[in-house]
């Protein structure tokens, strides 16, 4: 491990569109991630049918509007197609049993990639040097030495030491708030910023059940649900093929609570509500999984878990000039000027800090 020019820090679709664009610019990078696989907030379950199919438990949906995630998605030679929404809908009423069934024609087309989302980080690795990215290694320490940061690393057995010029990073406000709390070049007003950014839906936690086939279909329904009782507040159609059936679940349960509930019994009353939903044909589910992304300590924080959900908001425009003569870019989703949080502001952020990085050369 050699210095390097520009240290990226996480290895989500930020970090990872961002050594792209570096590559791009023939930037010397090294990126470094936590996690024992790259892709962050994507994580994807393998189809049993076709390794090269992903159930997605992270970020779902593209937008009509999200240009350029489609751009990228047409650029990895990936494809999209539009969420299932076919049928009526189902809604669970407070005080009323048995769910009602209404008409429904879908408002919007939303996108989804073929294959699953954790496609979309397999092809861009293929575009990246190896060498220059490391899995299950966390930046424990950043100091500032002369004109030049000293970055420490743990790879799990020992910390190093690397020096880069730049700082790029890619992981959410509040964590680099967290984790480097106190260091002297993160200013009182910055660090109080980034503090005050939730990171988007890291609280929540998302259940995904497969089956032999979407059976609801047959019987004209959407997959789409909502709840008014729970444990789900929302249910939708994540199938892969026809052959290949599964709904996906947003838990209403805030994250504080969860945290007492056992797995096993979280999962039992999903299935549950899904037979009350959709018929006994739920019961003959093949497998459950939760990710309950507010146990993930590297996406949430505690302050996270105690608020109700919002999208992120941090104005980078006020910390610009001392970003500069610092060297330091972020390039998180939570960071994008429009549409923070999502897949498409992912790239909106890196895009900019980019910028601001080589122009800052000039």
């Amino acid at each position: 491990m050699n210095n390097t020019e520009v240290v990226i820090i996480g290895g989500g679709l930020s970090g990872l569109y961002a050594a792209g664009e570096l590559q791009r610019h023939n930037k010397n990078y090294l990126l470094f991630d936590t996690k024992p696989t790259l892709g962050g907030r994507i994580a994807g379950i393998p189809s049993s049918d076709n390794t090269e199919q992903y159930y997605d438990l992270g970020p779902s949906w593209v937008f009509p509007h999200h240009l350029r995630m489609q751009e990228l998605v047409s650029k990895l030679k990936l494809s999209l197609y539009e969420q299932f929404e076919h049928g009526d809908v189902l809604f669970q009423f407070e005080n009323i049993k048995q769910p009602r069934r209404i008409d429904s024609h879908p408002t919007q087309n939303v996108f989804r990639i073929k294959g699953g989302t954790f496609n979309l980080v397999k092809h861009m690795l293929k575009e990246l040097n190896p060498k220059n990215l490391y899995v299950k290694h966390k930046v424990t320490k950043i100091e500032q030495v002369n004109n030049f940061y000293r970055v420490h690393i743990f790879d799990g057995t020992q910390t190093r030491a690397i020096n880069c010029l730049k700082i790029l990073f890619a992981i959410p406000p509040r964590i680099i708030a967290r984790d480097f709390e106190g260091s002297a070049w993160l200013s009182p007003s910055l660090q109080q910023s980034l503090f005050s950014s939730q990171t988007w839906m890291a609280a929540q936690a998302k259940i995904l059940v497969t089956f032999d086939k979407p059976f609801w279909r047959e019987q004209t329904l959407s997959g789409q649900a909502f709840s008014q009782q729970g444990p789900m507040v929302e249910v939708h159609d994540a199938s892969l093929s026809d052959n290949e059936g599964a709904l996906f679940g947003f838990i209403g349960m805030p994250a504080a609570q969860r945290i007492y509930e056992p797995t096993k019994e979280l999962k039992q009353a999903c299935i549950r509500q899904l037979g009350v939903l959709f018929g006994q044909q739920a019961y003959k589910f093949n497998k459950c999984y939760l990710k309950d992304w507010a146990k993930d300590k590297d996406i949430c924080t505690g302050q996270d878990q105690s608020e109700g959900s919002r999208h992120p908001i941090i104005k980078t425009s006020l910390f610009s000039k001392e970003c500069a003569l610092q060297n330091m870019f972020f390039a998180g989703s939570e960071f994008a000027e429009e549409e923070a949080g999502y897949l498409e502001g992912a790239l909106i952020a890196v895009e900019k800090a980019v910028q601001l990085l080589t122009n800052n050369e000039k």
